[in-house]
């Protein structure tokens, strides 16, 4: 239905302190906050998949935890587009990118058995939800199938 990668970012307040990491090396030497279901960060470089524990001082067990953490200057989070593109819009957070590695792109899908016979309240409800998926995304590229 539309594409959501993994973002890294921080806030503006916590590079200014402690800089900017520029490569997956240079991840062990900051603060990073967990997402309790990640032990690992997932990053991709050239078609292979790097995953990296990380260690911080702050482990979280939901998304918005560790986005208002992340916004306090807590440290750098790992989490997906949708959950910080508004944080990133409004200058709350910034975007952290490194040069050696890209996270890795995840997405949105419906599945259903097939789509010969899907009734037309499915297809319906299918095209609402990408519609609503894809609403105020304008931070950043995103890519949709039908």
């Amino acid at each position: 239905m539309a594409d959501n990668p993994f973002t890294l970012c921080a806030s503006p307040g916590y590079v200014a302190r402690f800089g900017e990491p520029t490569t997956i090396e240079d991840l062990a030497a900051h603060r990073c906050i967990k997402l309790h279901a990640m032990d690992t960060w997932p990053f991709t470089r050239e078609g292979e998949t790097h995953r990296v524990r990380i260690s911080g001082p702050l482990s979280a067990s939901t998304v918005d935890a560790v986005r208002a953490a992340c916004i306090a200057g807590v440290g750098i989070a790992m989490l997906t587009y949708w959950d910080v593109n508004k944080q990133i819009g409004g200058g709350e957070l910034q975007r952290i990118v490194l040069a050696d590695v890209k996270p890795l792109e995840i997405g949105i899908w419906a599945v259903f058995p097939t789509r010969t016979q899907m009734p037309a309240r499915v297809r319906a409800f299918i095209d609402a939800l990408r519609d609503r998926l894809l609403a105020g995304t304008d931070t950043g590229p995103m890519r949709t199938t039908k």
